[in-house]
C-alpha cells in the first residue's frame, strides 16, 4: 500500500491531518476513534512498510 492510499483510507475512517504539526518531521494525523495522534510520511508515491502500516492502522483503530 502507497501512502496516498493511506491516507484516503484515513480520511474515509474519520482521521484527519492536523494542520501545521508534525511528529518527527512528518506529517502528524489525528483519529477521534482511538484519541491518538500518529506521524505518517511526506512521500505519497512510495510503499509503507508492514510495521509501520501496522503501527497506524492500530494508532487509527483501524486493526
Amino acid at each position: 500500500m502507497k501512502y496516498s492510499e493511506l491516507e484516503q483510507l484515513l480520511k474515509k475512517a474519520g482521521c484527519y491531518p492536523l494542520k501545521g504539526k508534525q511528529i518527527n518531521g512528518h506529517p502528524a494525523w489525528y483519529s477521534p476513534k482511538t484519541g491518538k495522534k500518529f506521524g505518517t510520511s511526506n512521500h505519497a508515491s512510495l510503499d509503507v512498510k508492514p510495521g509501520t502500516l501496522q503501527q497506524i492502522l492500530k494508532d487509527a483503530g483501524l486493526d
